[in-house]
């Protein structure tokens, strides 16, 4: 059997996790062998039946009276879901909605005492070289890869006409060397030149998609 379109697999498709979540509710098929007409032209029926199962059940997780996720139970044989059992359900649904939301809190809290001990950091080598920028420059520097958990970096400084490196960690020897000798004209496009254009922050999210980079 053809395998499901990837454009209907989406929370506003025809497809029954996203219809529990764009509808917020919970969606008991007791047969599939007769389905509801409205949802009888969805793509994927077919192949859970081909694949054994007969009664299917979609509960919403929900945060703040939100949906933010779906529990899909199967059953390879004619036996709908009771009443209690609906329930029940909808109780596993809204204790792993919980956990979620528990993870999400202690990541958050983690994150943030993470950027203030590095934020600590930073201003304690500022306080130990009052005449010297490089350990600062090495210091931030560290602290950004090590906070984004990025490969390598390099920090600039720009006195009005040209761009100089000021620190670098775990650059590849070929591109090190290419910013060696610092960089008078960025090229149009660049993240260096779209600093000088007036942009705030520059998000790359794949430089291979950016034409200053091919």
């Amino acid at each position: 059997r053809p395998a499901v379109p990837l454009d209907t697999i989406r929370v506003d498709g025809p497809n029954r996790p996203g219809t529990v979540i764009s509808e917020n509710r919970q969606i008991h098929r007791p047969d599939l062998d007769n389905l509801d007409p409205a949802f009888a032209h969805w793509p994927g029926p077919p192949h859970a039946r081909a694949a054994g199962t007969r009664t299917m059940c979609g509960t919403p997780l929900r945060r703040e009276d939100k949906a933010i996720g779906a529990l899909i139970i199967y059953r390879d044989r004619l036996a709908p879901f009771t009443a209690d059992e609906l329930v029940l359900l909808q109780t596993f649904a809204d204790q792993g909605a919980i956990a979620i939301e528990n993870a999400r809190l202690f990541n958050e809290t983690r994150e943030a005492l993470q950027r203030q001990t590095a934020t600590a950091d930073i201003l304690k080598v500022i306080a130990s070289s009052p005449d010297d920028v490089q350990p600062v420059f090495d210091a931030i520097l560290a602290r950004a890869l090590h906070l984004c958990e990025a490969a390598f970096g390099f920090l600039t400084t720009y006195d009005g006409e040209r761009f100089a490196f000021g620190a670098q960690r775990g650059v590849p020897p070929a591109l090190a060397e290419h910013f060696r000798g610092g960089m008078d004209e960025p090229r149009p496009g660049d993240a260096h030149w779209r600093l000088m254009e007036g942009e705030d922050l520059i998000h790359n999210l794949d430089q291979k998609d950016e034409d200053a980079y091919r």
